[in-house]
């Protein structure tokens, strides 16, 4: 009985407990969760997802915490930090290392420090983009990127505003020596990072479209005109320049009566040729215009018939002489 009365008690004591709330879930390279975490297992990858209470530790690397209001930190390691959230108010505990917050408007969260509180602080109900880091030796640095950061001293109540876009580092033991100090403190890792331990999920085959029919556009044929020096030859004779355009041919199938696909620029091939045309040559003599005569075509005529009726017909001798030099291979008498 007294078994049974000690199991009900610690029944009745786990029910009764309040539950925690969730942070977020996180992914990194190289990290350590404790604390009120919750890890599940399923078939691509695992999910860890930080409780309120829960404490992380990143070894190397970086480590990214998405929390449930859509806001997101990134701690770049060796970093510790500690986790506690209450009504929806987040408490950030900074041991050691950098976190950039890129904040939700509406999400109250405060990041402790030993030395002091930081509480980032929007304008115009604004996105806010802040970095906290705290390194070994326990000196702070600071950069507001986007709204404002409230710096409150852990023993002295001192309170200092830092504006947007301030960088500052704190190296003492109060607010005196706080200085500027551009491109000290930044947390910024991969836009795309791979974290070790989490399985890509597998990739779609790339779908298919069909693609629109549309006519074919003419390709554009750009022709230059040729300077003068290059339209004489060597021979010192002018030549024209003559531009060819060489395209595929035009065809249309009835079979096929779909459109197809429009015609690449680079299709279209340019050439020039160059013809030398070759001078014309003249020969003989040409007479004076004043000293040619003009004669009639009656008196032309008229010469014609007359050398025909002086034109002597060889006789029978030497027709028979003739045949027989030709019988012989000899030359024939004229």
């Amino acid at each position: 009985m007294r078994g049974a009365s000690l199991v009900l008690a610690l029944a009745l004591c786990g029910t009764g407990a309040p539950a925690q709330e969730t942070v977020g879930r996180i992914e990194g390279q190289a990290f350590t969760a404790s604390g009120q975490v919750r890890v599940e297992q399923g078939a691509e990858r695992s999910t860890t997802t930080l409780l309120s209470g829960s404490a992380v530790v990143v070894h190397e690397g970086y480590a990214r915490l998405y929390l449930t209001d859509g806001s997101e930190l990134d701690v770049c390691g060796p970093a510790k930090i500690s986790l506690l959230q209450s009504g929806g108010a987040l408490t950030l505990a900074l041991e050691s290392g950098r976190v950039h917050g890129r904040l939700a408007p509406t999400l109250p969260i405060t990041v402790y420090t030993p030395l002091a509180t930081a509480t980032p602080v929007t304008f115009d109900s604004a996105q806010r983009d802040v970095v906290v880091g705290l390194d070994p030796r326990g000196n702070l640095c600071l950069h507001a990127a986007l709204g404002a950061v409230r710096l409150e001293h852990q023993f002295t109540g001192e309170r200092v505003l830092a504006p947007q876009a301030a960088e500052l580092s704190l190296a003492g033991n109060g607010f005196d020596s706080l200085v500027a100090s551009p491109d000290m403190c930044r947390c910024d890792p991969p836009p795309d990072p791979v974290l070790v331990g989490v399985r890509e999920p597998p990739r779609k085959a790339p779908e298919t479209k069909v693609a629109e029919q549309r006519a074919p556009e003419p390709p554009v044929v750009q022709a230059t005109s040729v300077p003068s020096a290059e339209r004489t030859g060597a021979t010192g004779q002018r030549t024209e320049p003559r531009v060819i355009a060489v395209m595929p041919p035009l065809t249309f199938d009835a079979k096929n009566p779909e459109l197809p696909a429009p015609t690449r620029p680079e299709v279209a091939l340019i050439m020039r040729e160059v013809r030398v045309e070759p001078a014309a040559v003249f020969s003989g003599r040409v007479a004076p215009r004043a000293q040619a005569s003009i004669v009639p075509a009656a008196a032309r005529e008229t010469a014609k018939v007359e050398g025909d009726a002086n034109e002597k017909k060889p006789g029978f001798g030497t027709r028979l002489k003739n045949f027989f030099a030709r019988l012989f291979g000899r030359r024939p008498t004229t």
